[in-house]
């Protein structure tokens, strides 16, 4: 007699093994991405609120041009381009030399909002001084350069409403 030989029947494992396998290969796929997320949100937030904020000099440096395009540069357009109330500290400090006026401020910038377990908003503050220099013709050069934020804190003459129009 001959022996036949018998092919295995079933599978290896089973459908319940395999699928837990499987499921559990899922969770731990999705956890990892999910912590990986969560784990770089706040120097996404951050480099989002640095743009914003880099958006807002150039928003204001804009403005500034437009203010001192006759070739003067008023008090109440600076008060209007840097209001006092705003809470990055504001206007702080405007110098006049001749026609060339130097604009200190504090600003903003806001990234996006987030609401997950509490409504987070990544914020990130600078200090600035706008060198203004009009001219009679139209030309107005307007640059914009970054200060340690202890000048902003120090010199904040934000109370004072003469301090614009000196």
């Amino acid at each position: 007699m001959e022996r036949q030989l018998r092919a295995p029947t079933g599978h290896g494992g089973g459908c319940l093994f395999n699928g837990c396998m499987v499921a559990c290969v899922l969770f731990v796929l999705t956890f990892a991405g999910m912590w990986i997320w969560m784990t770089t949100q706040p120097e996404r937030d951050e480099a989002k609120a640095r743009a914003d904020l880099r958006e807002t000099v150039d928003a204001r440096r804009n403005g500034l041009v437009e203010a001192a395009s006759d070739g003067v540069l008023q008090g109440e357009e600076i008060t209007e381009l840097f209001p006092p109330e705003k809470p990055a500290r504001g206007l702080v400090d405007v110098k006049r030399r001749g026609e060339a006026t130097t604009v200190t401020a504090g600003l903003l910038g806001h990234g996006l909002p987030r609401a997950f377990i509490l409504v987070l908003e990544a914020t990130v503050a600078g200090c600035y001084a706008f060198d203004v220099t009009p001219s009679v013709n139209g030309n107005v050069r307007v640059s914009a350069r970054e200060l340690p934020d202890e000048t902003c804190e120090v010199s904040s003459v934000r109370g004072n409403p003469n301090a614009v129009a000196q």
